[in-house]
Order: structure tokens, then sequence, then C-alpha cells
């Protein structure tokens, strides 16, 4: 059964909702949706990485603490400003690999070739989460667009 807001109007799309406040809703809630799900999947691959590692290393521990955290306040953010939420998960989702890389290849017993590694141990999970945070920020497009037209059939009339 379809949901309300996607029901199909006479020659409409059935991904457009028919009202603009319901699909903000949804966009909302797929928001938050993907930050909580962002930060929940960036601490258990932390957790599986050390587990398989012998331990973490301290600055990557708070580094990860710190964007758990930050996951954590953008999900809720993401009532107000969902796009602007996303965007900052996204950016802080690629600044902390980049930074676990550059600990880790910086640091003179490792070397370069562990933070590359790093960057490849877990790859999956982090094209999931890129992903995750992709199509919610797609979403997001779309509900700008429908916003846009809605004004403009507004003005025509």
């Amino acid at each position: 059964m379809e949901h309300p807001a996607f029901q199909r109007q006479p020659g409409g799309s059935p991904s457009v909702p028919s009202d603009p406040s319901s699909h903000h809703k949804i966009v909302v809630r797929n928001a938050r949706n993907a930050l909580f799900i962002t930060a929940g999947l960036v601490f258990i691959s932390e957790l599986i990485g050390a587990y398989r590692n012998g331990g973490i290393h301290p600055i990557i521990l708070l580094v990860v603490a710190f964007g758990v955290g930050k996951f954590l306040l953008l999900a809720f953010w993401s009532r107000k400003k969902p796009f602007n939420a996303v965007l900052m998960g996204l950016l802080t989702f690629i600044s902390i690999n980049l930074f676990a890389v550059a600990v880790y290849a910086f640091e003179e017993k490792i070397g370069l070739n562990a933070g590359l590694r790093l960057l490849a141990d877990g790859l999956v999970l982090k094209l999931i989460i890129l992903l995750t945070l992709l199509i919610a920020l797609s979403r997001r497009k779309e509900l700008q667009q429908t916003q846009r037209q809605l004004a403009l059939n507004k003005t025509t009339i």
C-alpha cells in the first residue's frame, strides 16, 4: 500500500507527492534516518577495525567519538535543516576517513601503506554510508524542485 502522500494523481507521477508538507516530513525523516544509520555504522565499523587490528589509535578513537557525536547532533538538527545536516554529515564522514589515513600514514612505525590499507578496509561499509547520505541529499533536491513547481503553479493561477 502506498503512503498517502505518494498517491497517484491523474496525470501525475507516483514519486511526486500530492501534499508538499507531507513530502517535507518524509524528506526530514529520511535525512534523520541516514544520519542515525551513519552514526551507528561508523561506530560499529571502528569497533570491528579495532578488534581486527588488535587495538585502536587513541587519536583515532577521539576523532571517531567526535564524529559519531556529530552525526547524532546532525540527526537532531535535520528537523530544522535537513539538507544542511546531511551535507555536513557527508563532509564529516569524508573528513574522518581522510584524517584517519593521514594519522596512520604519517606515523613512523606504520607508514603510508597502512594508511591506504585503512581506507580500503571496510570499503563496502564506507560505500553504504556514502550512498545513504547521497540518497538523502538527492531526496532533498527532489523536495526543492517540488516546492519550486508548486510556487510556479501558484503564481500562474
